[in-house]
C-alpha cells in the first residue's frame, strides 16, 4: 500500500512539473513549424504559385499558402495536378475573410486579421476554378483567385 502511494506521488509530482517545460517546448515547436517557415520564405511579390514551387513539394501533401487582405488574395493563381492531395493554409493579414472553392467543397472558417486556417482536399477533376471570399460583397469587390488543376 505504501509503495502504491509513493508511485502515485511520483507520477503526480512528475506531471505537475511537466506542463511548464512542455509548454516551452511546444512553443518552440510551434515557432519553428514548417508552415511558419514557408510563410517567411515564400516570395510575396509573386502573384502565381504552383504546387511544385512550394517548399514541401516532395511531401505527399502539396502545401500552399494563400494570404488574404482587404479585397485580394496573394497569390492570385494556383496550379496543381489532378490527383494531388492539397493543403491550403489561408493566412488573413487584414479584415475578416474566409477562403472558398465550391467545386471541391472547400471552405475555411471566417477568420480575422492575423489568424490563419487550413483546408485539405484532393484535386479530383481538371479545369479552372475560382477561389473567393464569401464574406459580404468581398467577392464582387475582387477578392477572387484562380485554381488551375492540370
Amino acid at each position: 500500500m505504501i509503495l502504491l502511494i509513493v508511485i502515485v506521488g511520483v507520477v503526480f509530482y512528475s506531471r505537475s512539473s511537466l506542463p511548464s517545460s512542455n509548454s516551452t517546448s511546444d512553443q518552440q515547436i510551434t515557432q519553428s513549424s514548417p508552415t511558419d517557415n514557408q510563410a517567411s520564405s515564400s516570395p510575396s511579390s509573386d502573384s502565381s504559385m504552383s504546387a511544385e514551387e512550394s517548399p514541401n513539394a516532395n511531401s505527399q501533401v502539396k502545401q500552399l499558402i494563400v494570404t488574404g487582405s482587404n479585397f485580394k488574395f496573394e497569390p492570385s493563381t494556383l496550379t496543381i495536378n489532378k490527383g494531388d492531395k492539397v493543403k491550403i493554409t489561408f493566412k488573413n493579414s487584414a479584415g475578416v475573410h474566409d477562403f472558398v472553392i465550391d467545386e471541391f467543397n472547400v471552405k475555411t472558417d471566417t477568420i480575422s486579421g492575423g489568424q490563419d486556417a487550413s483546408v485539405e482536399f484532393t484535386a479530383s477533376k481538371t479545369g479552372t476554378f475560382e477561389y473567393y471570399c464569401s464574406i459580404g460583397n468581398h467577392r464582387a469587390m475582387g477578392m477572387v483567385g484562380t485554381l488551375t488543376v492540370q
